[in-house]
């Protein structure tokens, strides 16, 4: 998507060097800008996902929770109350750990999305600023004078 025009920039003429683009230069960071925007907003919308998962998570350890208070009340044994409340907690824990782990890999892939993205961009603005650097052949000058 390319939300930035290509502009020139008033008086810049006067600085012209013969056989240096400019504006492709300026083309290049454009295209820099617009990979950096599209890796914040890859970054935003994951860390929102990431804030709408821990919401949930957070609504189901109270869910569980009060699960936890009205099923580990003492109904007998001490013996039968110690291994109920310790498969209760187990099972809390076990939940909690699975949880963090999603949230984790939640965060790695948008990271690794976000990462992606610039790296292409740095990959791709190398090439094109050699590109620009390179002196152009007699032949193509000649034929764009022409």
């Amino acid at each position: 998507m390319n939300t930035f025009a290509p502009f020139k920039v008033p008086g810049f003429e006067q600085f012209k060097v013969p056989g240096f683009d400019f504006n492709a230069v300026f083309d290049i960071q454009r295209r820099n800008i617009e990979a950096l925007t599209a890796a914040g907003q890859t970054f935003a919308q994951g860390m929102q996902t990431v804030a709408q998962r821990q919401g949930e998570i957070a609504r189901q350890s109270m869910e569980q929770f009060q699960g936890l208070l009205s099923n580990a009340a003492p109904t007998g044994q001490v013996e039968d109350t110690i291994i109920k409340q310790a498969d209760l907690v187990k099972a809390a824990y076990e939940k909690n750990v699975s949880n963090a782990r999603e949230l984790q890999d939640i965060v790695s892939k948008v990271t690794n999305e976000a990462s992606d993205i610039l790296s292409r961009r740095v990959v791709a603005s190398l090439d094109e600023i050699k590109a620009v650097a390179q002196p152009k052949k007699v032949s193509e000058r000649t034929v764009k004078a022409a």
